[in-house]
């Protein structure tokens, strides 16, 4: 594990980007981060337009958002990444999950949660013309909530995506052997899922390390690498990375060239066509650069 330290992210900004940026970039493939902001706020946005400058991720997923439902995503948003969000609606503060889609990649939104779930998350398919992943995002407001909901409705789209991907924040502390921790960790291989990080997640004054935010995948040979780094002064949970062996096409602007095809031309109708236009006309023009301005216009 990277750094854990707990100073000011203004003294640790340009460390945690060079980091960012070796490990993004040494590795080629599906480039994911995920994280719990603890309040995703202007500050901490800027902050991530920052540090993500130069670096390689094609999605981030960011819970516990506390994102105001009302307002639009230009409210929220980050340089070079589309935006799909799940706020809470309640009424009840915090909470929110987003998902930060690179804007050279193809999306579309699969299931949101609805306000009577008390778990939120989101599933999202990333693809193009060949192949697809499905993305889940989910944050657990308490550990006693019941997680079978979830579980179902992920399980009915996962089935049918050779790669799948499942990150957030459960609030379940697996360095914990009870009950709790033992059904969700059977309730993950229940739905082909592997969880790739082992390390405590949360480092918070007030409480021991704990392992409460986890990121896994169907096939655990297919990623590329893993890390966990500190976000000091953004939020006491770790940022999680993966890279995954999936390259997907990103999507290009066309370039139209316009051209006039003179192998085509109808020799016909363009004498019938020149003979009635008034090329006379140019005479009346004194200044030659008049002349050419008139016989331009006639031609086009």
């Amino acid at each position: 594990m990277l750094d854990e330290s707990n100073s000011s992210f203004s003294t640790n900004e340009d460390s945690l980007k060079i980091l960012l940026n070796i490990i993004s970039n040494s590795y080629k493939g599906f480039q994911t981060c995920f994280f719990n902001a603890r309040s995703f706020n202007a500050s901490k946005r800027d902050y991530f337009n920052f540090i993500l400058h130069s670096a390689q991720i094609d999605l981030i997923c960011v819970v516990e958002t506390w994102f105001d439902h009302d307002l639009e995503n230009s409210m929220f948003s980050l340089n070079k990444y589309n935006l799909v969000r799940n706020d809470r609606s309640t009424g009840a503060k915090g909470g929110g999950v987003a998902l930060y889609i690179n804007d050279q990649l193809k999306y579309k939104v699969i299931f949101k949660s609805n306000n009577t779930d008390p778990v939120e998350y989101m599933l999202l398919e990333i693809h193009d013309e060949v192949q697809k992943c499905l993305v889940a995002c989910v944050y657990n407001p308490s550990r006693n909530n019941d997680l079978k909901s979830f579980f179902k409705n992920f399980s009915e789209f996962s089935t049918k995506y050779e790669h799948v991907m499942l990150c957030g924040d459960i609030n379940i502390d697996l360095t914990e052997n009870d009950s709790i921790s033992r059904n969700l960790s059977d309730s993950l291989t229940g739905v082909g899922m592997c969880r790739v990080n082992t390390m405590p997640t949360r480092f918070s004054p007030r409480c021991k390390p704990s392992l409460l935010d986890i990121i896994c995948f169907g096939n655990l040979d297919l990623v590329n690498h893993f890390d966990q780094l500190a976000l000091p002064g953004i939020s006491d949970h770790d940022l999680l990375f993966t890279s995954y062996n999936l390259q997907f096409n990103t999507s290009q602007t066309n370039t139209v060239f316009t051209y006039r095809d003179f192998k085509r031309v109808d020799t016909n109708a363009l004498y019938l066509e020149a003979a009635t236009l008034p090329w006379d006309d140019c005479w009346l023009y004194p200044d030659i650069n008049e002349k050419v301005e008139h016989f331009t216009n006639i031609i086009t």
